[in-house]
């Protein structure tokens, strides 16, 4: 769809659809900063970056890189009699859950929660950025995707969803966690497995939703992320929420210090932009002093 004709939802439009509409209800949520990403596991996208491989191949270098993760913490001590290791799925969500790049891709049964992740992954990626500084001055029509997944239960096959929680992860019951993982198959991207449909803000009627499961993409104007992060934060959403220790805490303070300097921008832009409102008004009612000073008219003013 060409974003002449797309109109993406404003933070509240979307909070007002999900709650208003029941959109929360039997689905899963994965938030991304860049709308044009697909749906893709970290090991498929990492293989991808390399060269195109093919079932066999992929599921033989995943099942290398799973016996390595296992022979390497074997010698761990743990206290749970149950180890994270003691089966593939387990291991596989054991190591997830540690920054192990797996075939196994993140949801949560909270929208609120992907907006988070994607609002916040983008603010972090444009630290510095000119992108953001661009965003800020609203220069740029920048939006974040949350994907919806519907109907997980009418999931071809192929497509598995998982939301057991290893006796580690903690992190995943805190974000209200699932995973999908494809299973065979010709493509390793889940937004071209299934239907996609795109809801459009500026659409007088919603979008006709294919029967069976399917992928709903919101596209979420990415300048609301002050007043998205403001509403989380009350709803009790931030990053020592969702991961619950120590790299939650720090993630917490990077990110408050960040949008607080952001925010100094975001003051400075309000405020060129009341002056020049301002400006215009007095235009209006008096035209004669928008000349420049020393002219006859506006001399005795």
């Amino acid at each position: 769809m060409s974003n002449e004709l797309f109109t993406p939802f404003r933070w509240r439009n979307f909070l007002d659809s999900v709650l208003g509409g029941g959109q929360a209800n039997d689905s899963l949520w994965r938030g991304q900063e860049c709308p044009d990403w697909g749906l893709v596991a970290g090991f498929d996208r990492e293989l991808a970056r390399v060269h195109k491989q093919s079932v066999n191949d992929r599921e033989a270098k995943f099942n290398k890189r799973l016996a390595e993760y296992k022979r390497l913490t074997a010698a761990l001590n743990t206290k749970d009699e149950s180890s994270p290791r003691s089966s593939i799925v387990n291991l596989e969500l054991s190591g997830q859950h540690q920054g192990l790049r797996t075939r196994l891709l993140d949801w949560s049964e909270s929208p609120f929660v992907a907006v988070f992740f994607a609002f916040a992954r983008f603010v972090e990626q444009g630290f510095g950025s000119e992108s953001i500084r661009q965003v800020l001055h609203r220069q740029s029509d920048r939006c974040v995707a949350v994907w919806q997944l519907m109907r997980t239960e009418e999931l071809p096959e192929t497509i598995k969803v998982i939301r057991d929680y290893p006796s580690s992860g903690y992190r995943q019951r805190a974000q209200l966690g699932a995973f999908t993982r494809i299973v065979g198959g010709t493509t390793v991207d889940l937004s071209v497995a299934l239907p996609v449909v795109i809801k459009d803000n500026g659409l007088g009627s919603a979008p006709k939703i294919p029967l069976g499961s399917c992928l709903v993409k919101w596209q979420l104007l990415a300048s609301d992320f002050a007043v998205a992060f403001d509403d989380l934060r009350s709803m009790g959403i931030n990053y020592s929420l969702l991961f619950p220790d120590e790299y939650g805490a720090a993630m917490q303070v990077n990110l408050t210090q960040g949008i607080s300097n952001l925010a100094g921008i975001t003051r400075i832009r309000d405020k060129i932009e009341s002056d020049e409102a301002l400006l215009r008004r007095i235009a209006e009612i008096v035209p004669e002093c928008t000349k420049k000073p020393g002219d006859a008219e506006c001399d005795e003013l």
